[in-house]
């Protein structure tokens, strides 16, 4: 059984909370978007969290070998398993889920 305790502690563990800038490319005009994530290779949690909160969506967080490679040295980049993030990028949804963990944190 999933809790908003569970939900809490992943999200300390796993999640991040961040304000992005934006370009499209096509002009100087920069916008900001806020996003937060939460992170795991088990897919079936996040699809959990989705269902609980009723809201966000789940991506495929892409690993990038040539990144971990540079970081890492010779690091054998297939014992890399795929990744998962659900992500939350509407405003409101981001400080309502914040305001239901933000007691669990002590």
């Amino acid at each position: 059984m999933l809790s908003i305790e569970y939900i809490a502690g992943l999200f300390d563990g796993e999640g991040t909370v961040g304000i992005y800038r934006v370009t499209n490319g096509k002009s100087d005009k920069t916008n900001w978007t806020s996003r937060l994530n939460i992170s795991g290779s088990y897919r079936p949690v996040l699809e959990k969290i989705h269902t609980f909160c009723g809201y966000g969506n789940i991506y495929s967080a892409k690993r990038n070998k040539k990144l971990i490679a540079t970081r890492y040295g010779s690091l054998d980049t297939s014992l890399c398993k795929q990744g998962w993030k659900w992500q939350i990028t509407i405003r409101n949804d981001i400080k309502n889920f914040l305001s239901k963990i933000l007691p669990h944190f002590h």
